[in-house]
């Protein structure tokens, strides 16, 4: 009774009209090789660097840098027959950043760098020619590296003093102060 009851008012009451709810498709997300945002004739090379040497972590894919190398020169290796300890010079100019850690694409509005300054070390991938590639892994294990953030409007290569030490700081000074 209770039972036909219920469905006597069920009947009664307004039929509610079902809406189908449109299929939202989410945008296809592009996968494209790494190695495609390699420019022709460069090699994807990455390298471990401290997020200080690395302009404090404000290193970004799609950057220009100029890379500095700090190496131990051995004994007997300086050309004038004294020892030269350590030098610090410029090895490349103009080199892209690919990626810095997995990020490969140039940031938007809200870049990462809380995270990379945060962060002691970071993996950068630059693109670089096999020469350069062989070089990088040299000094990477003789010595240290360092980067400098290039303006996007700088794109040539300055004739720069090959190698700095004491002696270049010396010269450098003695012509530009007296």
């Amino acid at each position: 009774k209770d039972h036909s009851a219920l469905a006597k008012r069920v009947a009664t009451q307004p039929t509610v009209i079902q809406q189908q709810v449109p299929v939202i498709k989410k945008p296809e997300v592009q996968k494209m090789a790494f190695s495609l945002r390699t420019p022709p004739g460069k090699r994807a090379f990455t390298i471990k660097i401290g997020s200080l040497s690395a302009v404090g972590g404000l290193i970004n894919a799609g950057d220009f840098i100029d890379i500095i190398a700090h190496l131990d020169v051995p004994r007997g290796a300086a050309r004038s027959g004294r020892d030269a300890g350590r030098v610090t010079t410029v090895l490349f100019q103009n080199i892209q950043v690919l990626a810095v850690g997995t990020n490969f694409n140039p940031t938007g509005e809200v870049p990462p760098y809380e995270m990379q300054q945060r962060s002691g070390q970071l993996n950068v991938t630059l693109a670089v020619s096999p020469e350069e590639a062989g070089l990088l892994s040299f000094v990477q294990t003789k010595g240290s590296l360092q980067m400098s953030l290039r303006s996007p409007a700088e794109t040539e290569d300055k004739l720069l003093q090959q190698v700095a030490s004491w002696d270049a700081l010396a010269d450098f000074v003695l012509e530009q102060q007296g």
